[in-house]
């Protein structure tokens, strides 16, 4: 999981509101496969929200920690 690339989707997404996931795949040059299992890890912590096709932007995330909470679990996942 590439932290670095995870943070700029949050704030690409976060400026524009919403995307798509081919947006995505050519703004940072990952596949499908790479951008959906970030979206996934995204969506599980209410940054953004699916919709066929693309992603939007939560305002509003819960109390599960948003954005930092995933980096958090990300790095001790690769330890």
């Amino acid at each position: 999981m590439d932290n670095l690339r995870i943070r700029k989707i949050v704030n690409f997404v976060k400026e524009r509101k919403t995307c798509s996931i081919a947006e995505l795949m050519e703004k940072f040059g990952v596949s499908s496969a790479t951008i959906h299992r970030d979206i996934e890890l995204l969506a599980k912590r209410d940054v953004i929200e699916r919709v066929r096709g693309g992603i939007i932007y939560n305002d509003a995330p819960n109390a599960r920690g948003g954005f930092d909470a995933i980096l958090t679990d990300c790095t001790k996942s690769v330890r």
